[in-house]
């Protein structure tokens, strides 16, 4: 008896510490600094973390978030139709990402021999952010390149941004791993993260790249531990004294010696290097000890303001330097920086992130940097100067980027706005100035792509109707005036069209010099018509349904796991085009899917229809080949056939 009570406490105590580990378990996916609790990033030494590489692979367990429909069903949040690329929910929104564990879209290791590769490489900025996959800056860059008409080569712009990343971490990404898909060129743009360094003072490499893993993995046995360290973090502590925003020069010098080092080895290996300026929605026309600097902010906010302002003058500095140092680099004005005035409507919450339309102007100024390089269109204008761009000006770029590409892509994301009031489900958003330009680029963008069905059906009613809402709630935009001025103009209502166009050179004079009928010319030439897009009306009907960052999950729900065979075949065509709307940059898996469906059931003739319509759809991404390739099986499979019947 008493051997057997000798063994019941320690079995008491080691089920009680086995109940809290369970308990723990439970509780500790409410702190997301834990890999195996997010859905997207894991745990990377020597870098803070990375993008979960392999992401759909069967073996890759995560936690997405929870994707919830019309009714109580409740949808896990990704999906992907052949592991190669897909989309997935998480904290911050939902983004597409490859089986590399970078966002947007497959691409091969090595590009084939037509495409001009580009990587970006930066901080959340680079990323996208607060914006739709579609409409980070890479996505916008990458449509404008390829909308040249004389270009022989396709563009192909690789996103290897990453939230938080430092110069360090990108030195690191591009010696370890963009090496290894041979890009011709890359883009920096990093340092916002290096802006906490100001004020302290660094005296080695290794001090200035210590940043710390933000996250690491928790197993079995450790959640007990990681609860009660979280929780203990909870506890109110005496708030710290800002530090001072004197900037201190030593740090510079590592800063530069990071970049240096990515300069040496991207010119030992030909690749020419792009230095971008770094975008803020704050402007330095004034002295930062100037009582209005800080307008309005408390005095922690104002030390971070005047941190950030001193962080992008030094780097932008040096990256002017670094262009008359390096011949294999050159300098970008991004036309969104501290230069730059008016930037409300471009910018979220935060100041610091960009929205889609701001996104478009940085997009647009590394264009025209490109453009001045690589000589690609000769009508294009010359790149941004470096004085002061007046919020004028910038509207007029804004207003450039425009007609210089407009796809379906941007359709959908600025129709999201404009429909759902966001494109992503998080509320990183300032809903009237990211509304406002969605209103401006939909509507003109509807006319440019869909003039005919635009002007002789009711959508142009709903999209004058639109635009005049607009006009009430952000009176002060010129170009929601503007693009109403010329819809009315297009109808031959020039009295009435008159009235708008004159408030919009009150409100932007330099509007006078604008000549709609050059830029409009200047579009026709170089868009083509997306094959799988049937009609403006069926674009709308989709955005409509409900916002696109649920649709995309529940459309592929009713594709993946199913037995299609047992749906009627229209029915299942409309899934795969509403997945695609909600998806475009996905293209290549969604149709493959479909021509894999349409051949189990023998329609090779509808087969043959599709694949003819999207094998050149997504230029620099193998499309042509691969669907080539797919319509000799689909005529070999008819030839077959054919040879086979009385």
């Amino acid at each position: 008896m008493e051997k057997k009570n000798k063994f019941k406490k320690p079995i008491l105590v080691l089920i009680f510490f086995i109940a809290l580990e369970a308990f723990a378990d439970y509780y500790v996916d409410k702190f997301p600094q834990y890999t195996d609790r997010v859905a997207h990033i894991e745990a990377s030494p020597p870098l803070p973390y990375h993008i979960r590489k392999n992401i759909f692979a069967d073996d890759n367990y995560y936690f997405a978030e929870i994707v919830k429909g019309k009714t109580s069903t409740q949808i896990k949040g990704e999906y992907s139709l052949f592991g190669l690329e897909g989309l997935v929910r998480h904290a911050k929104g939902d983004t597409i990402i490859n089986k590399w564990g970078y966002e947007g879209p497959y691409f091969n290791k090595i590009a084939e021999s037509n495409i001009f590769r580009i990587i970006t490489l930066g901080d959340s900025t680079t990323l996208g952010e607060g914006a739709p996959s579609e409409a980070n800056y890479p996505r916008h860059l990458e449509r404008m390149l390829n909308s040249s008409k004389s270009s022989n080569r396709s563009y192909q712009v690789l996103n290897f941004g990453h939230w938080g990343y430092g110069i360090c971490d990108v030195r690191f990404i591009f010696e370890h791993e963009a090496l290894q898909f041979k890009p011709d060129m890359i883009l920096i743009m990093a340092g916002s993260k290096d802006a906490t360094k100001l004020g302290t003072r660094i005296s080695s490499s290794a001090q200035f790249c210590n940043s710390g893993a933000w996250v690491q993995d928790v197993k079995w046995g450790q959640n007990l531990t990681v609860l009660l360290k979280n929780s203990l973090m909870k506890i109110p502590r005496p708030s710290r004294k800002p530090l001072p925003y004197r900037f201190q020069p030593h740090n510079l010098f590592y800063y530069k010696k990071e970049l240096q080092k990515v300069i040496r080895r991207a010119d030992k290996d030909g690749i020419s290097v792009g230095l971008i300026s770094l975008p803020t929605e704050l402007e330095n026309n004034g002295s930062m000890s100037s009582p209005s600097f800080c307008s309005g902010e408390n005095r922690k906010e104002c030390e971070a303001d005047k941190k950030r302002v001193l962080l992008i003058q030094q780097v932008d500095k040096l990256y002017q330097e670094l262009a008359k140092s390096y011949l294999n680099v050159f300098y970008i004005n991004n036309g969104v920086t501290l230069n730059a005035e008016g930037k409300k409507f471009f910018f979220k919450s935060d100041k610091e992130h960009l929205t889609g339309s701001g996104n478009r102007i940085l997009a647009y100024s590394v264009k025209l940097s490109l453009n001045d390089q690589l000589k690609i269109d000769p009508e294009l204008p010359k790149p941004f100067a470096k004085q002061t761009i007046s919020s004028e000006r910038l509207e007029i770029e804004y207003l450039k980027s425009l007609f210089l590409s407009n796809k379906i892509e941007d359709l959908i994301c600025s129709g999201c706005v404009v429909f759902n009031s966001k494109c992503i489900y998080t509320d990183f958003i300032r809903k009237k100035e990211e509304w406002t330009t969605s209103a401006v680029e939909f509507s003109l963008g509807s006319f440019l792509q869909f003039e005919e069905e635009f002007l002789t059906t009711e959508i142009r009613a709903e999209v004058e109707s639109l635009l005049r809402d607009v006009i009430i709630k952000s009176p002060d935009f010129s170009l929601s005036y503007w693009v109403l001025a010329q819809i009315l103009f297009a109808q031959g209502k020039d009295d009435l069209a008159k009235k708008y166009e004159s408030v919009s050179f009150q409100l932007n004079p330099l509007l006078k010099d604008f000549d709609f009928g050059w830029w409009k010319r200047f579009f026709n030439d170089r868009h083509i018509d997306n094959p799988i897009v049937s009609s403006l009306k069926e674009v709308i009907v989709f955005l409509k349904t409900g916002p696109k960052y649920n649709l995309s999950y529940l459309f592929a729900n009713s594709i993946i796991g199913r037995d299609l065979k047992s749906y009627p075949e229209e029915l299942n065509l409309r899934n795969f085009k509403n997945l695609y709307y909600s998806s475009p940059l996905l293209v290549r898996s969604i149709y493959k899917k479909a021509l894999d469906y349409l051949v189990e059931i023998k329609d090779y003739d509808r087969a043959l229809e599709l694949v003819k319509k999207i094998k050149t759809i997504r230029s620099g991404y193998s499309s042509f080949g691969a669907f080539s390739n797919y319509e000799k099986k689909i005529e070999s499979l008819m030839n077959m056939k054919g040879s086979l019947e009385p």
